[in-house]
């Protein structure tokens, strides 16, 4: 018993807590909510007599004449009326309905009840006793600023009892529907009614003047409709998919003329989500994509014309992310290629009207619009991939996609000039052309492709002549890469169209294109000079493009040697430092070309008769000519890339020439002490070489040859003693040595000599000098 005692004991100590609770509760949540609307009402209705009655002191002031002479108010204060240094002010007599008439110092005997006001005091004098436009004014900004405790006692306890009313009814309701009180048709009556009073309670609480809180409780109302309708189809099947689709359509509609009425936000996000869920939560099993889709584009439409005429932009982040969850949640369920075509109508529709929406917030300021802007920018990017994947798998949709959008992207891209649009455009074309355009195979398709490939380029094509010829602007520098990979792209994408099917065709389209390029220049020459010479790096590439895929070895270097000095030489005639460094760059890459090729020995090699040979004599002197071009121009970088070049030249010379010996002593291995013979020429000719580019340099008074022939004699040295002195012996030793020898006193000689004949004339001798014979 005494166990039993102790557990009632304990249990009523819980409730007890539990009540306290509960009361604290309601005391924090519901009461001090309630008081606070009451004071907030009080202090609306007093800020609007405020406001009314400053409005007619400033009109009153604003007259020029008073409707009541100073002489009337004697009888209240005559002395401060009568006083003739005092301005016209007035002791304004504010009608009141509120106040009796009054007699006194009033003529003609009005019957209006008037409520004396102290007069204002003179410009400049005290402000005791008025009450000024500006003070007033200030008092109603102060009073109208939200400050911290209005916006926890209005908003915070406003949205916590919201979310605890909501938790108390479905608690209850939980209760009644656990116990049996409520059968399944009276819960959804009840959610319906309980819906409306909330709504309608809460737009005449707005109407009201409590704003906020009459618009809470509508939204919550709304929410509690949306709830009612699935309820009836989802839990119970009191209705079926249409009545409750068409129900929930009926709320999404009146929610959205509640917001435009109310000039709520909030309702509006209420009516957007609701209105995209309305499909989600419906469901069912059946693919429905005409009515869904349609559905959709009405309620972006509907948000569209809702969110521009408020600037809500907000509410169309919601429409962009809502759509996109629409679309894939349908896709992944129903989506066949039987609706390839439809689907891709509803989505070009849809991309058109977020685009639409997105140059309207585009005009807008500020952090929301910069970041709906960001959000509603990747609609064109998503649709151009769905469309890709949807007319890939059907052609010829892919190629008249293709041709439309580039058409479509360089028109919307026109007015006003967006060229780094444009550059995307030809790159959203280009990049989707190389995966899908590979599908259609063999040589029924080879033409459309073709044509495809071609029309795209000459679209933008055209809208660079368009700028330059017809709008005589000048291309910047991302127009400059659009015209570069226009051509590029259209040479290889042509390449991987004919390569199956015509693969002896390359090295003559890569002419073809090239020419072309040659014609883009005479016709840019004299509009824009940068692009004609852009015009001319283009051929330059496209004819070392086709070298490289029509031909092997030596023809390949030869070209790319000679395209690369023209466009150095072009870079140095017209100060373009692109050209110039583009010029050494494809010089070099010749260079790479051919010491790769020293390594081989040439089929019927013949010393200095054979196409590497010939092959290098055509890059060296290209080379020599680059260090000439380079030596008249005035750039200060021209000197370090003339010195580049000489060093360049003369490593590749050195190479040719040991190439060259190797190859000859290669083929004739057999040959007794044909090793000997090769390192001792080696060793000779690499000293003679080396004297040679240093009596060259003497003669030009040019140092970086001398000391390039400088070093390479120092290797040689290297050379002659760890590796000569051990290998070789015998004669070869002797004439290596000697030779060797020789040739250093030669150049020393050379240099001494250079030095008497450089000392200035006015330097006398000195005595060591003259004593010596």
């Amino acid at each position: 018993m005494r166990g039993v005692y102790r557990r009632t004991r304990y249990t009523r100590r819980v409730a007890e807590f539990v009540g306290l609770l509960v009361s604290l509760i309601l005391v924090v949540f519901v009461l001090m909510p309630v008081l606070t609307f009451i004071r907030m009402g009080r202090i609306s209705r007093e800020l609007e007599e405020l406001s009314e009655r400053v409005t007619t002191l400033e009109r009153v002031r604003a007259s020029s004449t008073s409707p009541f002479a100073p002489s009337h108010a004697a009888g209240v204060g005559g002395d401060r009326f009568s006083s003739a240094t005092e301005p016209a002010n007035v002791g304004a007599f504010i009608q009141s309905p509120s106040t009796e008439p009054t007699s006194e110092g009033h003529t003609g005997g009005a019957s209006s009840s008037v409520a004396w006001v102290p007069p204002f005091p003179p410009a400049g004098g005290p402000a005791v006793g008025r009450v000024g436009s500006d003070a007033a004014h200030t008092a109603v900004a102060e009073a109208a600023t939200p400050d911290l405790e209005e916006r926890l006692g209005g908003r915070g306890l406003l949205y916590t009892g919201i979310v605890v009313l909501l938790l108390g009814v479905s608690f209850f309701l939980k209760y009644a529907f656990e116990n049996a009180w409520i059968n399944e048709t009276g819960r959804v009556v009840f959610g319906v009614v309980a819906g409306l009073a909330l709504v309608g309670g809460g737009l005449r609480l707005a109407s009201q003047g409590l704003a906020v809180f009459g618009q809470a409780l509508a939204g919550t109302g709304l929410a509690i409709l949306y709830l009612a309708v699935y309820a009836a189809l989802d839990f119970y099947g009191l209705i079926n998919e249409t009545t409750a689709f068409l129900l929930m359509t009926v709320v999404t509609i009146g929610a959205g003329a509640m917001a435009h009425q109310q000039r709520a936000q909030a309702l509006a996000f209420i009516a957007v989500g609701g209105g995209f869920l309305t499909p989600l939560l419906i469901g069912g099993d059946e693919n429905a994509q005409l009515r869904l889709f349609s559905y959709v584009a009405l309620l972006v439409g509907g948000t569209m014309v809702l969110s521009l005429r408020h600037r809500w932009l907000a509410l169309n982040a919601l429409s962009y992310i809502a759509t996109l969850g629409v679309v894939v949640a349908w896709a992944s369920s129903f989506y066949t290629d039987a609706q390839w075509l439809r689907t891709l109508l509803f989505l070009t529709l849809f991309c058109v009207l977020f685009l639409v929406i997105l140059r309207e917030t585009n005009r807008n300021k500020g952090v929301t619009a910069r970041l709906v802007t960001t959000l509603l920018s990747t609609a064109p990017i998503f649709y151009h991939l769905a469309a890709i994947v949807i007319s890939a798998a059907h052609p010829p949709a892919i190629h008249v996609y293709l041709i439309a959008f580039t058409a479509t992207g360089l028109w919307l891209t026109a007015d006003p000039h967006r060229p780094i649009l444009r550059l995307l455009v030809l790159l959203g074309a280009d990049v989707a052309m190389f995966g899908a355009l590979t599908l259609p195979e063999g040589i029924s398709w080879a033409a459309p492709n073709v044509v495809t490939i071609v029309a795209v380029a000459a679209l933008h094509l055209m809208a660079i002549l368009d700028r330059v010829l017809r709008q005589e602007q000048p291309l910047a520098a991302s127009e400059l890469v659009t015209l570069h990979l226009t051509g590029l792209g259209l040479f290889a994408l042509l390449y991987a169209a004919l390569q199956p099917t015509y693969p002896e065709f390359r090295g003559a389209l890569a002419a073809l294109l090239a020419l072309g390029a040659v014609g883009l220049w005479r016709l840019l020459l004299t509009r824009d000079r940068i692009a004609a010479l852009n015009a001319v790096a283009l051929s330059f590439t496209l004819a070392a493009m086709g070298l490289a895929v029509q031909f092997d070895g030596p023809t390949v270097i030869v070209g790319w040697a000679a395209e690369g000095a023209a466009a150095a030489w072009l870079g140095v005639r017209f100060r373009r430092r692109a050209f110039q460094l583009g010029g050494a760059m494809l010089w070099l890459l010749a260079v790479v070309r051919l010491l790769d090729s020293f390594s081989e020995i040439p089929a019927n090699f013949t010393v200095l008769a054979n196409a590497r040979a010939v092959a290098t004599l055509f890059v060296v002197v290209l080379g020599y000519a680059l260090t000439c071009v380079f030596s008249r121009s005035e750039a200060p970088e021209a000197g370090r890339a003339r010195a580049g070049l000489h060093v360049v030249i003369s490593f590749l010379t050195l190479m040719w020439v040991t190439s060259e010996i190797t190859s000859f002593w290669e083929v004739r291995y057999l040959s007794a002490q044909a090793h000997l013979y090769e390192q001792t020429m080696l060793s000779l000719a690499a000293g003679l070489y080396g004297a040679l580019l240093i009596m060259i340099g003497m003669k030009r008074g040019y140092p970086p040859l001398r000391y390039i022939g400088m070093t390479i004699l120092a290797v040689t040295v290297l050379k002659v003693f760890f590796y000569d002195l051990w290998e070789l012996g015998g004669i070869y030793r002797v004439v290596g040595f000697m030779a060797f020898g020789a040739l250093l006193v030669l150049v020393s000689y050379l240099y001494q000599k250079r030095r008497g004949v450089t000392r200035p004339s006015s330097e006398s001798p000195s005595p060591s000098d003259a004593a010596m014979p």
